[in-house]
């Protein structure tokens, strides 16, 4: 609730009734046929979803609306697709093929219910599905019932994602830990666009028959031919534009609308960056929450990805598939191959060199070059992304085109997210990378599409064993980048030194809500920094001799928490009379008269909720006070004092216990004795 503006909350709290109407209301809506298309109920969705993680709004009445708003928004659909859908797709202004109508009624028969399920998460086809599967009299229980959970799905993917993202992915990290909590995601993820993939393949060729009856009906229908027969200079620009026979018709109309909106983004990215936009202050915050999934396991897999985005590693695959297109005397792809990865290339150089970003400060490898916009991204559309768009230009069938156009997007943002992931790049250097590579591989493939509609180079029969020498080149290559990968390893980056800061007023540096609290796995502010030590020496291994347990050993699972992106230096529990008391600590840059400061934060845990979950007190301040006087015994001749660093009020932890912070904090001076026993 922290980064939600007081007036939002104050009125989400006066309207608090009417919001499940909200939710209702954009569910159903964006679910109609026609009205759908239009309004952002999804957006809505996601937007409650995450403010009811926050305990703005209640999760349950948010999720339920949703569900029942897409639920009834289908049937009414469905409702009328039975009653009027068949003289409607009928009408001669449609102009509807006959067949095409039938085919899709024949693909209902055959695929209903899977396709209702999966339609309800594709955008376009959410709309369109109930309504052709109530004018094929498809069977109403069936429907009721798929329906049913399309729509449970529906709603939780929005509303219960939007929650999770704001408190909830705890529970998955203290059942599975980071590692299995990622890799899950991922899986999770890649089955999902499996089943979509399987889904657009038997569906995509009807729906295209139905799109290409309704393009056909509408331009043949009165109000259109009127206007072509007024206009028929500008009727005939048109129609050159989109001839599908020649270069300078379709393929070219369509290769620079596509240029065009990229470099329209590209342009909105790098003004951002200069104008210093909220998409550079979300860069610090991805790149902190990256740094706080780390493990060493994700840190070896993302390694291994990024280096496919390595200049070593790269010229040997460009190496391996330009003298494979040359033994098959393929020319022209190569030729486009090198305009789109030396394009990308010289462009990215300037950027750098036009930029001057530095890398990211907490880095895990050491990289000497600027930051914007991203190398690996922008390298991954141009080469990788380039050589997918061969591949299924060469294939036949929907299926293996569409199988290798999912592999090629996957490859793609795993090597892009694997550059955010190790903070080697922002978030923002990423999306411009990725831009920029995608600029250069359409014109690539603007160029090819020149090249043969003009046959020049022509093409040739391959050279004799081609297939053998392609094979040979390509395992010298791979086994080059292998050597290159065992002898020149990403390094470490370097310890980067930073200047102390010296703090002449505590209560003010800690009233900043980004100092004085703490963060969960995803960002969202956690336990409050309640407890300072000023000290020349470590107080965990005093507190350590004095009978506290590191947290591993105390037989609970608390998930982590990290405050400015850094773990703390020892994670503690003692039992108490207030239950399992909780005490973390963080070694900071912070000075204070020239001594060192420990930053902690105290809690206590009382029992599980759903034998799982930690259950905590409902306020922050006996263990807080009880934490300070374990730490005055360990400095007997301290000075404590107790710092106002902001306003009292109720929050909650990520599990979603509310608690009270009274916004104070003990304020701990040592004359540097003590501390440090063993």
């Amino acid at each position: 609730m922290d980064n939600i503006p007081p007036t939002l909350i104050t009125l989400l709290e006066q309207i608090g009734g009417f919001v499940p109407l909200l939710a209702f209301f954009a569910a159903f809506g964006e679910t109609l046929i026609g009205l759908g298309w239009l309004l952002p109920g999804s957006t809505i969705l996601l937007i409650l979803g995450i403010l009811a993680g926050q305990g703005v709004l209640d999760f349950g009445a948010v999720l339920v609306a949703g569900i029942a708003g897409a639920f009834l928004g289908d049937l009414l659909n469905y409702t009328l697709g039975k009653r009027n859908g068949s003289a409607l797709l009928l009408k001669p202004w449609l102009h509807l093929p006959e067949s095409a109508i039938q085919k899709a009624h024949d693909f209902l028969d055959r695929h209903g219910s899977v396709s209702i399920f999966l339609a309800r998460f594709i955008p376009g086809f959410k709309e369109t599905v109930p309504f052709l599967a109530g004018s094929a009299r498809m069977n109403r229980g069936k429907f009721i019932f798929w329906n049913f959970l399309g729509a449970v799905g529906w709603g939780f993917e929005f509303v219960g994602i939007g929650y999770l993202f704001s408190s909830s992915l705890t529970l998955a990290q203290t059942m599975l830990g980071r590692t299995a909590a990622v890799i899950g995601s991922l899986a999770v993820a890649l089955v999902v666009v499996w089943m979509l993939i399987r889904f657009l393949q038997r569906s995509l060729p009807i729906f295209w028959e139905i799109l290409k009856g309704m393009a056909e009906g509408f331009r043949h229908s009165a109000p259109v031919e009127r206007f072509c027969r007024r206009h028929p200079r500008f009727v005939a620009f048109l129609a050159a534009r989109f001839r599908s026979d020649r270069f300078s018709g379709l393929p070219l109309t369509i290769l620079m609308l596509l240029s065009g909106y990229i470099l329209i983004l590209f342009g909105g990215i790098v003004e951002d960056f200069l104008t210093r936009d909220p998409i550079v202050y979300l860069d610090q915050i991805v790149a902190n929450l990256m740094a706080q999934w780390r493990t060493p396991e994700l840190i070896r897999l993302f390694t291994w990805i990024t280096y496919l985005g390595r200049a070593p590693e790269v010229a040997a695959v460009l190496a391996a598939v330009l003298a494979g297109l040359l033994l098959y005397r393929r020319y022209r792809e190569a030729l486009a191959l090198l305009l789109s990865v030396s394009g990308a290339l010289i462009f990215l150089t300037l950027g750098k060199l036009v930029f001057h970003r530095p890398r990211p400060e907490i880095a895990y490898y050491f990289e000497p070059t600027w930051s914007f916009p991203s190398g690996h991204a922008t390298i991954a559309v141009a080469l990788y992304g380039f050589l997918g768009y061969l591949l299924i230009h060469h294939s036949t069938g929907l299926r293996r085109r569409l199988d290798l156009f999912f592999a090629t997007l996957v490859l793609v943002l795993a090597i892009a997210f694997s550059r955010i992931y190790l903070a080697e790049h922002y978030l923002s250097d990423v999306y411009a990378g990725l831009l920029l590579g995608s600029l250069w591989a359409l014109g690539g493939v603007t160029f090819l599409k020149w090249m043969e509609s003009r046959g020049v180079p022509a093409d040739r029969p391959p050279l004799p064993h081609a297939h053998l020498l392609t094979i040979l080149v390509s395992l010298t290559a791979a086994a080059a980048a292998l050597y290159h990968l065992q002898t020149h390893p990403y390094k470490r980056a370097p310890h980067r030194l930073k200047p102390p800061i010296e703090l002449k007023d505590p209560a003010g540096y800690f009233r900043i809500e980004e100092n004085r609290f703490t963060r969960n796995l995803l960002g969202l502010p956690s336990r409050p920094i309640s407890l300072a030590v000023v000290a020349q020496q470590n107080p965990c291994p005093g507190l350590l001799h004095a009978g506290w347990k590191e947290l591993p050993k105390a037989d609970l699972k608390i998930p982590p928490i990290f405050w400015h992106a850094r773990e703390p230096i020892c994670r503690l529990s003692l039992k108490t009379s207030l239950g399992t008391e909780l005490l973390d600590l963080w070694a900071t840059r912070l000075r204070y008269r020239g001594q060192p400061v420990y930053l902690g934060t105290a809690d206590a845990v009382t029992g599980r909720r759903w034998k799982l979950l930690p259950e905590y007190l409902p306020e922050i301040a006996p263990a807080r006070n009880q934490a300070a006087e374990a730490l005055k015994r360990l400095y007997p001749h301290a000075a404590l004092r107790v710092l106002k660093v902001g306003t009292p009020r109720i929050r909650k932890h990520a599990t979603g216990q509310p608690y009270l912070d009274d916004a104070k904090m003990v304020w701990i001076e040592t004359n540097g004795k003590g501390g440090s026993r063993r």
